[in-house]
């Protein structure tokens, strides 16, 4: 019977990350300004309509890198955002493109929704460090489980969020075969993922990750502390273009994120009016454009991208998308 209960919740699991899940619109001209919702509430945000493409580039969470990545650099977009306020100032070593602090569109629609903890909330969610369909992720699950079962009482129950590419891997049946609760925000292209997300964190008293991750951030905001805890992931690169190839030490991509793994390693959690203050500035929420500023911003790059050759480029990749798509059926 187990068995079959375990089999039920892996097929709903998988339901929920099924591509056709995606509910954004695929031909969009950035992926990265799209992606966990954050198109459709950049659009509420900037006051911009859902049928008009985002001709923006964004880091699609709060970026623990270094420097900006290849992918931002080499990008045809009229305008670069990115949610900390440092890494629009590094920004300008790199390019004369016009950048600017993102508000957080997950923080935006948290508060303009009056999501809050819920008042029965109790229990700790755990992100594990996620891989990527070019990133494998080793990590020890056993252990991890019994480090997390291991957790004094006030932390229990344990519930592990997993992301989108480690269902696809079948990673949660190994979380389930351990006998641990397992959920997922679904689709990462799916514009209903951001309601998902903060509708499982608001279920918690505390959130932990064994590595840094945007859900620390939004846990923080939203006053659930988050601590990091348990066996550091092993990653390899297949072949994001971004990071070395081989091994990466995910800890040690800047020295911010090292500054963050050792703040949020204390143990018990708390939120300290340090951590409260980084937290907020490297969500853009003090230094993030107003509302009537974006809404100038997107329709200028609206109007910037259309006399481009970067819309030639989008119309090109939107016709070979529906030939595809034709062909497929």
């Amino acid at each position: 019977m187990r068995n079959v209960h375990v089999g039920k919740i892996a097929t709903h699991l998988e339901a929920l990350c099924n591509k056709n899940k995606a509910k954004y619109f695929r031909g969009a001209p950035y992926w990265t300004s799209e992606i966990y919702g954050f198109g459709k509430y950049i659009r509420e945000y900037g006051y911009y309509p859902s049928l008009l493409p985002l001709c923006i580039y964004s880091d699609h969470g709060v970026g623990n890198f270094h420097e900006p990545q290849p992918h931002e650099i080499n990008s045809d977009s009229p305008i670069q955002f990115y949610h900390s306020p440092q890494q629009v100032m590094k920004w300008k070593k790199y390019s004369k493109k016009p950048c600017f602090v993102l508000h957080s569109p997950f923080v935006y629609y948290r508060k303009s929704r009056n999501i809050s903890k819920n008042r029965n909330a109790k229990g700790t969610i755990a992100f594990p460090s996620h891989s990527t369909p070019a990133i494998d992720i080793d990590v020890d699950i056993k252990s991890y489980v019994e480090q997390l079962n291991k957790l004094p009482k006030i932390f229990q129950p344990i519930t592990v969020c997993l992301h989108m590419h480690d269902i696809n891997k079948g990673v949660h049946k190994e979380y389930l075969n351990q006998g641990i609760n397992v959920v997922t925000a679904g689709n990462t292209s799916d514009y209903g993922f951001t309601d998902n997300f903060y509708n499982i964190l608001r279920k918690y008293n505390y959130s932990t990750s064994n590595s840094v991750g945007s859900y620390a951030f939004y846990s923080i905001e939203m006053g659930i502390p988050f601590f990091i805890y348990g066996p550091r992931a092993k990653c390899f690169n297949k072949s994001d273009k971004n990071l070395p190839l081989g091994k990466c030490n995910s800890f040690k991509i800047s020295d911010r994120s090292c500054h963050y793994y050792k703040m949020l390693s204390i143990f018990p959690p708390t939120i300290t009016p340090e951590i409260r203050t980084k937290v907020e500035t490297d969500l853009g929420l003090i230094d993030g454009v107003g509302r009537a500023k974006m809404a100038l911003l997107l329709y200028y790059s609206l109007i910037k991208f259309i006399f481009s050759l970067a819309s030639v480029r989008w119309v090109i990749r939107l016709v070979k998308l529906m030939k595809k798509t034709k062909f497929s059926k």
